[in-house]
């Protein structure tokens, strides 16, 4: 980024953009998704993108708190930023929010299948056999590089599941995941 600008970035998102979701959040999470996007196919074009660790993703260790990647710069910035406009989608247009997380899951970027996630986490509007079968059916109990969002799904979804939902958690942590190693299988 050019010199001051992620000072006049974070100026601009707390005076202009922020007040403004109501007329602005379809259009920020649609510009966050493409920088997002085409920061990947950067990454890819130099090989710097790995099916377990990319820089981008690596800058954040959960997406909930700003951090290492925090807004300090402008990677964290635009992170937050999509943090928090996905979070005002979910109270206020959650089909839209919908859309979004699962358009980012099946993205192939792992920053925006963590945001995703996050989302899921977030959504008031998934009951959590919901959220829980969602961890499930895509497998994300054991993928490195997820658990703080992972996590945070469990920690607001997993105590009011169902008894049969909460069994197949346990079930599915207990067994572990097939790509791990043995010896990182006792770890996990």
């Amino acid at each position: 980024t050019a010199e001051g600008s992620d000072y006049w970035l974070r100026l601009a998102w707390t005076k202009l953009l922020q007040p403004n979701l109501e007329n602005l959040a379809d259009k920020l999470l649609v510009v966050a998704t493409s920088h997002i996007q085409h920061a990947y196919m950067l990454l890819r074009s130099f090989g710097k993108d790995r099916p377990s660790w990319d820089p981008l993703s690596g800058l954040r260790q959960q997406i909930e708190i700003a951090g290492p990647g925090g807004n300090r710069d402008a990677v964290g910035l635009l992170i937050d930023i999509t943090r928090d406009v996905l979070r005002w989608t979910i109270a206020h247009r959650p089909p839209r929010a919908d859309f979004f997380m699962d358009v980012w899951f099946s993205s192939g970027c792992r920053l925006l299948k963590r945001l995703a996630v996050f989302g899921v986490a977030e959504s008031v509007h998934w009951d959590p056999d919901r959220k829980m079968n969602w961890l499930l059916e895509n497998d994300l109990l054991h993928v490195y590089g997820y658990k703080p969002e992972v996590f945070l799904v469990l920690q607001k979804g997993y105590a009011n599941a169902s008894e049969d939902v909460r069994t197949k958690i346990v079930e599915q942590a207990l067994k572990g995941s097939d790509a791990l190693e043995e010896r990182s299988k006792g770890y996990e």
